[in-house]
């Protein structure tokens, strides 16, 4: 049973402003405290403030485990994330599988439940990109990589800013990191940024395939977006 009168410390807000927090209460599960925030929903906005919640490295990682709600990791500010609609699922499912038949160990492909860990001097953050390959040694955390070759994020209308800017910025600090590849939901279009070309964009549509160097071989935009054509958006 969940006591929700206990101190303890908050970890989680609703990153990119989708929820406002309206009250809290605080609770323990195993051991773990947390500050529970009773949300009302608004339209989600990029420029809504997130709160700063000063939470530590290994009280994140700890909550982690036991929360329900996955949630990524900036220099001590924790936020939930968003569900995805299904055709975000179906792409980077698709690159997943085609990057699976493709890579060797020590290498191996993660798809949006593995966090990356992006750790310098001035700041530390975790993410969990949409499908990553990562080349970590035998002693590898197993909640996290820290050695990916390729990080692919999928864009959606409430991360799309934040996928290439903030990530941008951060994956790029990553000495192991090649590539980092962009996916449009609603067009066929990939976008290709690569460390070897100085992060120069490439962009391929409809009727092209790409290289990626991170496992040697090419995929047709096509196969990307296999079963996953764009979804109509309902009517609000």
């Amino acid at each position: 049973m969940v006591d929700l009168h206990r101190p303890c410390r908050v970890i989680a807000g609703k990153q990119g402003g989708a929820w406002a927090p309206q009250s809290v209460r605080e609770t323990a599960v195993v051991g773990y405290t947390f500050r529970l925030f009773i949300f009302r929903h608004r339209q989600p906005t990029m420029t809504s403030t997130a709160r700063k919640l000063g939470t530590s490295v290994e009280d994140y990682l700890r909550g982690e485990r036991v929360s329900e709600v996955k949630h990524e990791y900036v220099n001590g500010e924790v936020y939930a994330m968003v569900g995805v609609r299904v055709t975000h699922n179906r792409i980077g499912l698709n690159l997943a599988l085609w990057l699976g038949s493709r890579v060797s160990p020590p290498c191996q492909v993660f798809a949006s439940d593995v966090k990356v860990r992006v750790k310098s001097v001035d700041e530390e953050r975790f993410y969990y990109p949409d499908v990553m390959v990562a080349c970590d040694g035998p002693e590898q955390d197993p909640y996290y990589r820290e050695q990916p070759c390729l990080i692919v994020e999928v864009l959606s209308d409430s991360t799309e800013r934040l996928d290439r800017s903030d990530k941008f910025f951060a994956y790029r600090k990553l000495p192991s990191l090649r590539e980092y590849v962009l996916i449009a939901q609603d067009s066929h279009r990939v976008e290709v940024y690569r460390r070897d070309t100085s992060w120069d964009l490439e962009v391929y549509g409809a009727g092209e395939s790409l290289r990626l160097e991170c496992v040697g071989d090419s995929v047709s935009v096509a196969a990307l977006y296999e079963n996953a054509e764009p979804e109509t958006q309902p009517s609000s």
